[in-house]
């Protein structure tokens, strides 16, 4: 967008600090972009978003106009560390910065496929939200790295891959799947005559694959919708976008394949309009204002002193400290696997762990409160009687069935059993001797029976 001179320029800055790419956009209070800034990450964000500012305060400058900075938001890697330096007004998920930037130019969508230089995000959306997502940031299939990295074995700029991948004839077919077996195809397939043209043009055909097949795993694509938009700096490599084109097009008929008009600039232009929704709401802005930001001083530290020792896990970690014109300062620490170490005392690390705790019952787990009470006992028998303690004999003298001297219950008399011999009787007396009975609780006093 060009500027008049002398114009000032009231505007919001968005900042994606990626892996291998970083990018900011300028965008003004209507939500037109005004200016783009692109530049591969140096491995540190904050010097890569110096140079970003730098640029685009040039360029406004160089127009002969003025900048005022409304505020500013990033997303990506490198967003909690500019949070903290930059006070940055939003830190939003990079999957909300391009599902805003995606509907923000498209509508409603069903599918947006990101494709970065080491991660492949696909977002499943429905009703204007995010239903679902695939990541993988653990494996170099299908990312613009793995091209990138290709074209470098050629000696080719990534930015030549298109041009020298549509002069192909036939391409091989490249089992899709790790990288590393690509690589192994590469080389089989250069030993069996196919010319570097040739093997561009089926690396991107396996591109689609990977994302597809080895990432999202779903069998049917039809399932997910019609419209699909196509973003990430992969996206300005002509040949991947045909390849993922055609693929698509093949599987879900009718299907509408849109490619962003900022492709490698989504994420940022996500965080530029969260940030312009957040700064109208609030009124104000948190930005330390971007001359501060050009000017920031920070260093870097990874050394025994910033060892985390409050549990055996002795995380390595980084502290970054800034110190902003003001004389204001600010301490970023990374590298840290638990909340523990993102504090330096052990004083505070008590401190963390109570208000933690405070938290934990004002809040309680629900998962485990419910994990308690499935497996909890309702019934607590009486303890068992002390070793030697005396036992209370219980007598039963009738029931339901069976009153006291009336037989047993059910049975004639001829039934009932013979009435059992007291212990040490003979169990078949003798003529002449005499047997003894056990007394009837009801008669009177004990008889003796003769037998004869």
């Amino acid at each position: 967008m060009p500027l008049r001179a002398g114009q000032t320029v009231r505007a919001v800055i968005g900042l994606d600090g990626g892996s291998t790419s970083s990018k900011a956009v300028l965008v003004d209070e209507q939500g037109e972009i005004i200016q783009k800034a692109y530049q591969l990450s140096k491995g540190n964000p904050i010097q890569d978003t110096k140079e970003l500012l730098l640029q685009l305060r040039t360029w406004v400058h160089e127009q002969g106009a003025s900048l005022e900075v409304l505020g500013f938001g990033a997303t990506g890697y490198a967003a909690d560390v500019l949070q903290e330096a930059l006070r940055a007004d939003v830190n939003v998920v990079e999957t909300v910065a391009h599902m805003m930037s995606a509907v923000r130019f498209f509508g409603d969508v069903d599918v947006i496929c990101d494709i970065g230089g080491q991660d492949i995000k696909v977002l499943f959306l429905k009703n204007g939200d995010i239903a679902n997502f695939r990541l993988s940031n653990s494996c170099s299939a299908g990312n613009g790295m793995l091209l990138q990295a290709m074209a470098d074995q050629f000696g080719l700029k990534v930015t030549e891959y298109a041009d020298t991948a549509f002069t192909a004839e036939l391409a091989p077919k490249f089992s899709y799947g790790c990288a590393v077996f690509l690589d192994t195809d590469r080389v089989n397939f250069q030993k069996e005559g196919f010319s570097k043209e040739e093997l561009l043009a089926g690396l991107a055909q396996v591109l689609p694959k990977n994302v597809w097949q080895y990432v999202v795993q779903i069998p049917r694509m039809a399932s997910l919708g019609k419209r699909y938009v196509l973003q990430g700096g992969t996206q300005y490599n002509l040949a991947a976008v045909k390849a993922q084109v055609d693929y698509i097009k093949e599987r879900v008929p009718g299907a509408e394949v849109f490619v962003h008009p900022h492709t490698g600039e989504a994420g940022a232009l996500g965080a530029a309009f969260e940030t312009l929704r957040v700064v109208k709401r609030k009124g104000q802005s948190t930005f330390i204002g971007l001359d501060a930001a050009i000017n920031l001083e920070f260093e870097t530290r990874n050394d025994e002193d910033t060892v985390c020792h409050f549990c055996p896990n002795n995380c390595k970690r980084t502290f970054i400290d800034t110190k902003r014109p003001d004389g204001s300062t600010s301490r970023y620490i990374s590298g840290f696997s638990c909340e523990k170490g993102t504090v330096e005392s052990e004083e505070a690390m008590l401190a963390l762990m109570a208000d933690r705790k405070a938290i934990a019952k004002q809040f309680p787990n629900l998962v485990e409160y419910e994990a308690k009470r499935a497996f909890m006992h309702f019934y607590r028998p009486a303890p068992m009687p002390a070793e030697g303690s005396p036992v209370k004999d219980i007598v039963v003298k009738g029931h339901l069935l069976h009153q006291e001297g009336r037989g047993h219950p059910g049975l004639s008399p001829r039934q009932a059993p013979p009435p059992r011999e007291r212990l040490g009787a003979s169990a078949s007396a003798s003529p002449g001797c005499s047997t003894s009975t056990p007394p009837d609780p009801t008669s009177g006093p004990t008889s003796r029976r003769s037998a004869s």
